[in-house]
């Protein structure tokens, strides 16, 4: 019998996979290598992991890898993907926008740190390491800005809907895009610099920056 794939999911598998895809043996493989990349990047660094390494993990050969992907740099651009929709995942599950606003961006904010806290090592790599060194690296970073963007975009018309007797700016999608930017950016700092700077300071931090952006 196969051995599972150690998996830094929690839960076992990834929140974003859909349960009637997950029974897809194409799907089901992808989100194996997925997986597998997963544990050797949060392992052995982004730069560091090996497509041996990630083979191994998942118990296949390299040419079932090539199967799915064309590169170790595709299936890492597809892992950057899946992380970022993760984290819009658990923002969408965690907003509740019918009480105070300011406590619903709070929401957002720790739903989001907390989904990347869940797996440090990896999001650490994925977000320190990771650049747009080509045209598909530059294409995966902005699909995941441009969803999350979209994302802050919804949520603030949902809010000025739920509550019309505040003044409440929208956001625009290039305002929206330099609030991803910034959000980035926090979280890199976050990461660096973890030990003296809890995720409550950086909440607190992501909290204020949006409510000012919106608040007349």
């Amino acid at each position: 019998m196969r051995e599972a794939v150690p998996t830094p999911w929690p839960g076992g598998t990834p929140t974003w996979v859909d349960a009637a895809q997950a029974r897809s043996p194409a799907v089901a493989l992808r989100e194996r290598i997925l997986d597998a990349m997963a544990v050797v990047v949060a392992r052995d660094g982004l730069h560091a992991s090996r497509l041996a390494d990630v083979v191994k993990v998942a118990g296949i050969s390299l040419s079932t890898f090539y199967r799915c992907f064309r590169s170790k740099d595709e299936a890492v651009n597809a892992l950057h993907q899946h992380l970022a929709s993760g984290a819009i995942g658990s923002i969408e599950r965690s907003v509740a926008l019918e009480g105070d606003p300011r406590d619903a961006i709070r929401q957002a904010a720790a739903a989001y740190y907390r989904a990347l806290s869940a797996h440090p090592k990896l999001v650490a790599a994925l977000v320190l390491d990771f650049a747009a060194t080509d045209d598909e690296a530059l294409a995966a970073r902005e699909a995941s800005h441009d969803a999350f963007a979209e994302l802050l975009m919804t949520l603030i018309e949902r809010t000025r809907a739920a509550h019309p007797e505040l003044a409440i700016r929208p956001l625009s999608p290039v305002l929206a895009r330099g609030l991803v930017g910034s959000i980035h950016e926090l979280t890199a700092y976050h990461l660096v610099h973890g030990t003296r700077h809890a995720r409550r300071e950086i909440v607190d931090a992501t909290t204020d920056l949006v409510w000012s952006v919106i608040r007349d």
